[in-house]
C-alpha cells in the first residue's frame, strides 16, 4: 500500500512541476512580449534570430555614423556657402576688384580698396584655420592630407586623396622676373656758367643827351624784339618802359636805344649814370662777373644731359639767386649770393646742392649751366622700345629728363609688360611676368639712350622654375608644379636655388564603409581651401592680388575667378556627398525596418494564444495540487485505521 502511495504521489508531483514550468514559461513570454527568450524556446530558430538581431543593431550604429558624417559635411557646407562664408568673401573680393577700376576714384581710394581686399583674404584664412568638427579642422588639409618639406622655400598642397609617402626633389630653382638695368650709373657734373642773356641778341647804339643829375646803375631787359623795361639795380624797381628808337628820361638824361641791334625776349644790357656827366657807357649781357659754381652735390636722379639757368633778382629787397630748368620752372628757394642752394626734391635737379658766387651782379642776370649725367645724350631726345614676348611699348625721352622721369613714362604705359625704377642713378626694368613668359628686349629707335646707359640683362633673371624628380626635369613659368607628384601641387619660392629637398605626404582622408559588412567604401575628405591653395597668397605670405593698376586688376579678375571655381566645385562635391549620405541613410533605415519586422515575426509572442495556454496550464496546476492534496488525505486515514498513526481528533 505504501508503494502504491509513493508511486501515485510521484506521478502527481511530476505533473505539477511540469504544469508549473509551463505556467512560468507563458508568464515570461507574455511579460517580455517575446516568443523566444532563450535557445530552449526554439532551438531551430535561435540562429536566425541572433543573426538578424546583430545586423539590425549594427545598422542602427551605422545610421548614427552616417548622421555624424552628414553633420560634418553640413558644417563644411555652411562655412563655404553660408552667409559670410568663403564663397561670399570671394564674390565680395571680385566686386571690389571691379570697383577699383572706377575712373573717379583717387589713388588713396584705390589703396583703401586694396587694404580691404587683403583683410578679406585674411578672413578666409581665419575661416579655414578655425572651422572644425569635433576638434578636426576641415579646410586646412587635416581632412584630406598634409605636406611637409625639408626647406621653407618649398610648399605642397594636397588636391585630392593621396597615400602616405616621402619623395626627394633635386635641382630646385624658382622662377624669376627678367631684369634689365643700366650698368653705367649717373655721375652728374656741371660746366662753368655762361652768360645767357648775351646770346639773345646784339646791342645797337645807345645815345644820351643832357647832363646827369644823379649817379645810378640800371638794367635793361627786353620783353620782345622792340620793347624793354629799365630797372634800378639798387632796388630792383621798374624805372621806365620804352621802345627802341624812342627816347626816355632818367636822371636828367634823354636816352635812346637804337633799333639797329637784334633783340630777343630776355636780351639784356646795363648802363650807369654819373652825376654831372652827359655820357653813359652801355654793355650787353650780365652785369656780374667772375661767376662760379662750387661745393657741388648733384643727385644721381638729376637731369640726364641738359642745362639749367641761374638767375639773379630781388627778393625782399635783397639781390639773390635762384635756379630754373629749361622750361623756366623754379627749382628751389631764392638764396643769398655766396650761400648754398638746395633744389626741391621733385625738381629736375632732385635735391642737388651747390654754391653760386658772382661779383657785382645785376637784376635779371641769367647764367646758363650746361649739365649732364651722360654727355653723349643729345638734348633733343629720342625714343626707345621695350619688347616682350607678345607686346611692346615705345618711350620718348628728352635730354633734361631725370631717370625718374623716364621710369614714370615707362610705368604709365608698361602695365602688364614691365615696371621701371630709378635708384642711385641706375635705371632698372623688371618684367611683369615670371620666367620665360616675361623676357624683355630693349633697343634704341632714335637717339642713343639705351646704348649710352648700357641697358643690359641682369644675369640669372627671367628664368623658369624647374626641378628634377625620378630623373625627369619639370619646368614652370609661375613657380607652381601640378604634375610632378599625383594629387600634389608644389610651390617654389621666387628665385629659390635648392640642391635637394624632401617632400613628405601624410594621408588624412578616411575610407568609410557604407554597409555593416565593410563593403561599398566612401571617401570622406574635404579639400584644402586656404588662401595659399586658392592662389591668393604665395609661399612667402605675400598677397597676389594688386588692384592699384589696370594690369593688376585684370590679373586679379582671372585669379579670383579660378578661386571661385575651385571653391564652388568643392561646395558642389560636399553638397553631393550630403545627398548621397542622406539617400544611403534612408535606404539603410528602410532595410532596418524590414529586418526588424521579420525579427518581430519570429520573436513576438501571440498574446491571445499564450494567454489561453497560460490559463490552461494554471488550471492544470490547480487540479494537480487538489489531487495531490486528496491523495495525501486518503493515505492519512488508512494509516489511522491501522493504528500506525494517531488521529488528530
Amino acid at each position: 500500500m505504501v508503494s502504491v502511495y509513493n508511486a501515485s504521489n510521484n506521478y502527481l508531483i511530476n505533473n505539477l512541476n511540469r504544469f508549473s514550468k509551463a505556467v512560468n514559461s507563458s508568464i515570461e513570454k507574455i511579460s517580455t512580449g517575446q516568443r523566444i527568450n532563450s535557445a530552449k524556446d526554439s532551438p531551430s530558430e535561435i540562429s536566425l534570430v541572433s543573426r538578424f538581431a546583430a545586423r539590425i543593431n549594427s545598422e542602427k550604429q551605422l545610421a548614427f555614423n552616417l548622421q555624424d558624417m552628414m553633420s560634418l559635411y553640413q558644417t563644411a557646407d555652411y562655412a563655404i556657402t553660408g552667409s559670410g562664408g568663403i564663397s561670399d568673401i570671394l564674390n565680395t573680393i571680385r566686386e571690389r576688384i571691379v570697383y577699383a577700376g572706377n575712373s573717379i576714384l583717387t589713388s588713396q581710394d584705390v589703396q583703401n580698396i586694396q587694404s580691404e581686399i587683403e583683410d578679406l583674404i585674411d578672413e578666409i584664412s581665419n575661416i579655414t584655420n578655425s572651422t572644425e568638427f569635433n576638434t578636426k579642422k576641415l579646410f586646412n588639409g587635416d581632412m584630406l592630407g598634409t605636406v611637409t618639406t625639408s626647406n621653407s622655400d618649398i610648399a605642397g598642397y594636397v588636391t585630392s586623396p593621396i597615400s602616405n609617402g616621402t619623395f626627394t626633389l633635386e635641382n630646385i630653382k624658382g622662377a624669376t622676373y627678367h631684369e634689365i638695368k643700366s650698368s653705367t650709373a649717373a655721375n652728374p657734373t656741371a660746366a662753368a656758367p655762361t652768360d645767357y642773356t648775351d646770346s639773345l641778341g646784339t646791342l645797337g647804339a645807345v645815345s644820351a643827351t643832357g647832363t646827369a643829375t644823379a649817379t645810378n646803375s640800371y638794367e635793361v631787359i627786353f620783353t620782345d624784339s622792340n620793347t624793354f623795361n629799365v630797372y634800378d639795380n639798387a632796388s630792383g624797381t621798374l624805372a621806365v618802359t620804352s621802345d627802341t628808337d624812342t627816347p626816355f628820361t632818367l636822371d636828367g638824361l634823354n636816352i635812346t636805344v637804337s633799333s639797329g641791334g637784334t633783340y630777343a625776349q630776355g636780351f639784356k644790357f646795363y648802363f650807369d649814370t654819373t652825376n654831372g656827366s652827359g655820357t653813359i657807357t652801355a654793355a650787353e649781357g650780365n652785369r656780374g662777373s667772375s661767376e662760379s659754381v662750387t661745393n657741388t652735390y648733384f643727385s644721381s636722379d638729376a637731369m640726364l644731359n641738359s642745362y639749367f639757368y641761374i638767375k639773379t633778382d630781388f627778393d625782399s629787397g635783397t639781390l639773390k639767386y635762384n635756379v630754373f630748368d629749361k622750361d623756366n620752372n623754379q627749382m628751389g628757394d631764392w638764396t643769398n649770393i655766396g650761400s648754398e642752394f638746395t633744389s626741391f626734391a621733385d625738381s629736375k635737379l632732385s635735391g642737388s646742392s651747390f654754391t653760386f658766387n658772382v661779383t657785382n651782379p645785376g637784376k635779371g642776370d641769367v647764367w646758363k649751366v650746361d649739365f649732364g649725367t651722360f654727355g653723349s645724350l643729345s638734348t633733343s631726345g629720342g625714343t626707345f622700345t621695350i619688347e616682350g614676348v607678345s607686346d611692346s611699348i615705345s618711350i620718348s625721352w628728352q635730354g633734361d629728363n631725370t631717370l625718374k622721369d623716364v621710369a614714370d613714362s615707362i610705368n604709365k604705359v608698361g602695365e602688364g609688360l614691365v615696371t621701371a625704377s630709378a635708384d642711385s642713378g641706375v635705371l632698372t626694368l623688371t618684367s611683369a611676368n615670371l620666367g620665360s613668359s616675361g623676357k624683355l628686349r630693349v633697343y634704341d629707335n632714335e637717339g642713343n639712350f639705351v646704348s649710352t646707359l648700357n641697358l643690359s640683362e641682369t644675369s640669372g633673371t627671367g628664368s623658369d622654375a624647374s626641378l628634377d624628380y625620378n630623373g625627369k626635369t619639370y619646368t614652370s613659368t609661375d613657380n607652381y608644379f601640378d604634375s610632378v607628384l599625383d594629387n600634389i601641387k608644389i610651390e617654389v619660392a621666387e628665385g629659390a636655388d635648392i640642391p635637394s629637398a624632401t617632400v613628405s605626404i601624410t594621408k588624412k582622408s578616411q575610407t568609410v564603409p557604407l554597409n555593416i559588412d565593410g563593403g561599398t567604401l566612401f571617401d570622406l575628405y574635404i579639400k584644402n581651401l586656404t588662401p595659399e591653395v586658392l592662389g591668393l597668397k604665395n609661399i612667402n605670405g605675400d598677397y597676389k592680388l594688386d588692384v592699384t593698376s589696370s594690369t593688376g586688376r585684370s590679373f586679379g579678375i582671372s585669379l579670383i575667378d579660378k578661386a571661385i571655381e575651385q571653391v564652388t566645385s568643392e561646395a558642389s562635391r560636399v553638397g553631393a556627398n550630403i545627398n548621397t549620405l542622406d539617400y544611403h541613410l534612408s535606404s539603410l533605415q528602410n532595410s532596418s525596418i524590414a529586418k526588424s519586422e521579420l525579427l518581430s515575426n519570429h520573436l513576438s509572442t501571440d498574446l491571445a494564444e499564450e494567454t489561453s495556454k497560460l490559463a490552461s496550464e494554471q488550471l492544470k496546476v490547480q487540479l494537480s495540487t487538489s489531487m495531490l492534496a486528496q491523495s495525501n488525505l486518503t493515505t492519512q486515514r488508512v494509516l489511522e485505521l491501522l493504528g500506525l498513526v494517531k488521529s488528530n481528533n
